[in-house]
């Protein structure tokens, strides 16, 4: 490698996105769903010949074997609450991003952080417990925070669970303790209202989720409107296509909140798995981690020379196109333009 071949040579960029939400919202469904669909989306945009995306060995099998799960769950009509049960562990799903598939260098590397529900519900309790202030460090060391919303607790009865199973509050309280409003690190959130399948069936539908979301969530969005450099985004995901809520179950004894039934099909054929902007969560990171190698690699001298030759061109172009296909609802934009907008 030559002195310049040197000179320009970055190191990989990570970027860190942290997700928040109650135990068994749905967060690890939707990850399987979002990598699945997404593959498509790139052959299908051509976006493949300006980025390669891979999912690291053990995030494929993990996502993979996820994905099994719950097609098989649909397949037999089984309760699709419980479709991928968690464990005791926190994981990191990793994803590299590269100009083209011969490259050896990674370019960017994004990491989905996931750990048990249960972690963030421990700080309801005590703020000192050891794994809720883990929960705090995932979200201080993320760029992007990707906030799962259970829907049925959100739209039904008003809201009535809404506090008591998706902890607004709680969520508000973690990101005041992670981020400052004077922190200057580009960031975006999103705010992933998933089981929506019932609410997101027309345009009215959608833009009265969106309402729900952003009154839900009031508490956090104040905050984050001190930080000039965050963005805000709904985007409501379909984490099947083909299941929907149904009712709650009575309450019993000792019960906080009521459990949800879903109903499908009864036919087999009638089941057919087509999840609806789950990929969007992706999308969006892609976005903002392409944006931001593309303006950090024009700092400095390095930089001027790397613009010269138009290095990173073919990311800027992925990054456009991939923006091309967001979708979502902008609560709040950033100020300056890093990142998803």
């Amino acid at each position: 490698m030559g002195l310049l071949d040197n000179f320009l040579k970055r190191d990989t960029l990570e970027i860190r996105v942290a997700m928040l939400g109650p135990r068994r919202a749905g967060k690890t469904s939707m990850l399987s769903a979002m990598f699945e669909r997404f593959e498509n989306a790139l052959i299908a945009e051509q976006v493949s010949d300006k980025v390669w995306l891979t999912a690291d060995s053990d995030t494929s099998k993990v996502l993979s074997d996820n994905y099994k799960e719950l097609i098989e769950t649909i397949r037999r009509g089984g309760n699709i609450a419980g479709a991928i049960t968690g464990d005791s562990e926190a994981h990191a799903y990793g994803f590299d991003l590269k100009k083209r598939a011969s490259d050896e260098q990674v370019q960017i590397r994004l990491r989905f952080q996931d750990y048990p529900g249960g972690w963030l519900m421990a700080g309801e309790r005590d703020p000192d417990n050891s794994d809720y202030k883990q929960v705090v460090s995932f979200v201080r060391e993320a760029q992007v925070l990707l906030v799962a919303v259970d829907a049925p607790y959100l739209m039904e009865d008003g809201g009535k669970w809404h506090e008591r199973r998706n902890l607004p509050s709680l969520v508000a309280k973690t990101v005041r303790e992670a981020w400052s409003s004077s922190d200057e690190t580009p960031r975006t959130v999103l705010l992933v209202p998933i089981k929506c399948e019932k609410y997101d069936k027309s345009t009215g539908g959608r833009k009265e989720l969106v309402e729900a979301t952003r009154n839900g969530y009031s508490e956090l969005l104040s905050h984050l409107s001190n930080m000039a450099r965050c963005a805000v985004i709904c985007v409501p995901a379909q984490t099947t296509g083909c299941v929907e809520f149904a009712h709650f179950q009575p309450m019993s004894e000792g019960d906080e909140i009521p459990a949800p039934i879903f109903s499908m099909p009864e036919n087999f054929e009638d089941r057919g798995y087509n999840p609806k902007d789950c990929s969007q969560a992706l999308r969006f990171s892609l976005v903002y981690a392409l944006n931001r190698y593309v303006k950090e690699g024009k700092e400095g001298l390095g930089g001027a020379i790397r613009n010269f030759f138009k290095l990173d061109r073919k990311f800027a172009e992925g990054a456009e196109i991939l923006g091309a296909g967001c979708r979502g609802t902008v609560f709040q934009k950033i100020n300056k333009s890093v990142g998803a907008s």
